[in-house]
């Protein structure tokens, strides 16, 4: 990957500044300038072009974070591509129209060959205090290109993976810090759960006493509550016989009241009954025969009406034949 033109749109110092790099036989630029130009800066603004704007980035003192933007026109095996990059979390990386790029930083990767910030910065990104603390962890063979050296150094090949071998494996073992996947922590879970289980499933001489009198004690309050049950259960059959039958005794009392009231009661002889249904059927009779007298009567009356109907009739028709004469 090369830089065809670097803009500094928004960022530190610069505003609208454009930085043509063309392409050269020997293809090396060198940019110069005083102290307080803005040579970090513009060195600085390539990084965070190809991996985002720190969140606390201390080049915000004429733009806000808001407005910094950076820009560059990237080289890569005959392709182009222009793009921008806003301060942000997410759709960071701008088209030339200031939109987010589609893709995002993936766009990047075919210019970057899979080199990451931390490679970028120690291999094309130095400045005096990059190069001050590299030479440092060089020494303290602290990082992984001071452990290259370290063991280039020593004639000890393998170094760097031997200690990361390491280094992994102790941390999967014990670390200060409770993590699930170490085994040691791994391990106290399953002895606190058998110590727990233990300690659950272990009955004491004190504690079996106890369970007895409490299961003693249970047995006795159920016995009570039994017989509590029954009582009720009685009470309440004993009322519903009540119910069932009140009405029926209501009425039987009333009746015996009336019949108190009724005073001493005559005896009757003992062929009252037969008396009594012969009378019966006399009064039957006799009303059947006054209606018979009074069907009679009726019939009676109705044959005088018409007898005396028939008397009148014949007395005008008999007037009526002397009257005709005389005219």
């Amino acid at each position: 990957m090369r830089i065809q033109r670097l803009d500094l749109l928004r960022y530190g110092c610069f505003t609208d500044t454009h930085l043509e790099l063309p392409v050269s036989d020997s293809d090396i630029h060198i940019v110069f300038g005083p102290n307080e130009a803005g040579k970090s800066t513009a060195l600085s603004a390539i990084e965070d072009l190809l991996f985002g704007i720190a969140n606390n980035s201390p080049y915000n003192f004429l733009h806000d974070y808001g407005s910094m933007r950076i820009g560059a026109v990237l080289e890569n095996s005959g392709k182009t591509l222009e793009v921008r990059r806003r301060k942000g979390h997410r759709d960071t990386l701008l088209t030339a129209d200031d939109v987010p790029i589609a893709g995002g930083n993936g766009v990047l990767t075919p210019f970057l060959a899979g080199a990451d910030q931390i490679f970028f910065a120690r291999m094309f990104s130095l400045d005096h205090e990059r190069l001050s603390t590299g030479g440092r962890e060089i020494l303290e063979a602290q990082d992984e290109v001071g452990q290259m050296l370290f063991s280039a150094g020593a004639g000890l090949s393998g170094l760097r993976d031997r200690l990361k071998a390491l280094t992994g494996e102790a941390d999967g073992l014990w670390a200060s810090r409770r993590a699930a996947h170490r085994k040691y922590y791994q391990a106290l879970d399953r002895l606190d759960g058998a110590e727990k289980a233990l300690r659950e499933h272990t009955v004491t001489a004190n504690k079996w006493q106890e369970i007895k009198l409490a299961y003693d004690d249970a047995r006795e309050a159920y016995g009570a509550l039994e017989k509590q049950i029954e009582d009720i259960s009685s009470e309440q059959r004993k009322l519903s016989r009540i119910r069932r039958v009140y009405q029926d005794i209501k009425k039987i009392t009333a009746l015996e009241e009336e019949i108190a009231g009724l005073g001493e009661v005559v005896p009757l002889p003992e062929d009252a009954r037969p008396k009594l249904e012969a009378a019966e059927r006399e009064q039957r009779r006799q009303r059947e025969a006054a209606g018979d007298e009074r069907q009679l009567r009726q019939e009676l009356l109705c044959g005088q009406r018409n007898a005396e109907a028939r008397n009148r009739l014949q007395l005008v028709e008999g007037s009526t034949a002397i009257a005709e004469p005389a005219s």
